[in-house]
């Protein structure tokens, strides 16, 4: 069992690398699950690059059975079907580590060639020359090996510390429909932290090197949610989708809102009940209120206006690939 985030897990990072040889024009990735990761152009193209690599070391040859010389069967056998399962398993679910472990064989053998017998030390020259460099090399050229060599000699094989500092998917809960940075700014330098009782949200002000504004982060309460949470939430907000108003509830548009979160605690109560949930009242009206927010709310808009240090916010086009900018009674303008 394993997660949906490349950074996490490597059969993910696997799977994403054998589709991207089946797509290469995709420019992003979404991996859902109960949240929802996307990876942006610049985070996928360090994939495609792996999977390209994988491809060209296949095809030319450079690890195939007709690669054996004359009288080196051995050296052969012994060598070539780890290096083949380090470029078609290991450098699809860590990269840094095929890696790795491709210089280590390259150690051994010039080890060899140095303590070997003559026709031992002529074979693993060759094998040296013909599989381990060019496909060493091949892995060199990849702009995220490249970017992770200051890193490598401390990385251990199997580890996922390196991969969660170059692939930061946005995230967001599947009944969500905006972008959402889930983690802070790389490189921030914390200014200040403040919660917001009202919503059960933290607020975070980073100054960021190369940024000419704050940056402003909120961690709101539906990301903090356990799994169980976010199928209730999920299971009560499509009841909500498929509920047909009456005229009635819309004949005092200022109590709209209180109709809406009395139906919405109502649902969740009863898919809590079905999904054998129990839900203390203030866990109840937690949910209710972030359902109410994404129905019939503003959505991730509401966090915002939540602030009472936020005096404006402003919204421009194109809003998918644009950050929300607000005026922040402390630090002025912030992006967020």
């Amino acid at each position: 069992m394993y997660g949906a985030s490349i950074e996490d897990y490597p059969e993910v990072m696997a799977r994403v690398i054998n589709i991207l040889q089946e797509v290469p024009n995709a420019e992003s990735v979404i991996l859902a699950e109960s949240r929802e990761y996307e990876y942006g152009e610049d985070q996928v193209k360090l994939l495609r690059e792996i999977a390209n690599a994988i491809q060209e070391i296949s095809r030319q040859g450079y690890i195939s059975q007709d690669v054996k010389t004359e009288k080196c069967d051995q050296v052969y056998s012994e060598h070539l079907p780890e290096v083949q399962k380090m470029v078609f398993n290991k450098l699809r679910m860590d990269p840094v580590g095929a890696y790795v472990q491709i210089k280590r064989k390259e150690r051994h053998l010039r080890q060899k060639m140095e303590d070997g017998y003559p026709q031992q030390q002529r074979c693993c020259k060759y094998f040296l020359q013909d599989v381990v460099k060019p496909v060493k090399e091949r892995i060199e050229q990849c702009k995220f090996i490249q970017q992770a060599q200051d890193q490598i000699t401390g990385h251990h094989v199997g580890e996922r510390e390196i991969y969660r500092e170059y692939f930061h998917p946005l995230v967001r809960p599947n009944f969500m429909l905006t972008k959402f940075m889930s983690l802070p700014p790389e490189r921030g330098e914390e200014m200040e932290r403040y919660e917001m009782d009202k919503i059960d949200a933290e607020v975070t002000v980073y100054d960021v090197p190369h940024k000419t504004r704050p940056v402003y982060h909120i961690d709101p309460p539906e990301f903090n949610l356990s799994e169980e949470k976010y199928n209730i939430l999920d299971a009560a907000r499509r009841f909500m989708a498929s509920h047909d108003p009456q005229e009635g509830e819309f004949a005092e548009p200022d109590k709209m809102r209180d109709v809406f979160q009395n139906i919405g605690r109502d649902m969740l109560r009863d898919v809590a009940n079905q999904m054998g949930v129990r839900l203390e009242n203030d866990e109840m009206e937690q949910l209710a209120n972030i359902l109410n927010r994404y129905t019939s709310g503003l959505g991730v808009l509401e966090l915002l206006l939540s602030d009472p240090k936020i005096q404006d916010v402003y919204i421009n086009s194109p809003i998918g690939d644009s950050p929300i900018f607000i005026s922040h009674q402390d630090y002025e303008e912030c992006e967020t």
